[in-house]
């Protein structure tokens, strides 16, 4: 087995979000993840 590299235990992410409302109650969403930084 290869060793793998430590994952960080915090990160910073960036999203996106896009929505619509699609009925009186409800609404549809988008939300896509654009970047992530290492917390350090």
């Amino acid at each position: 087995m290869s060793a793998q590299p430590a994952q960080p235990d915090r990160a910073v992410v960036a999203f996106t979000c896009t929505g619509q409302a699609t009925g009186k109650m409800r609404d549809e969403l988008d939300v896509r993840m654009v970047s992530s930084f290492e917390e350090g």
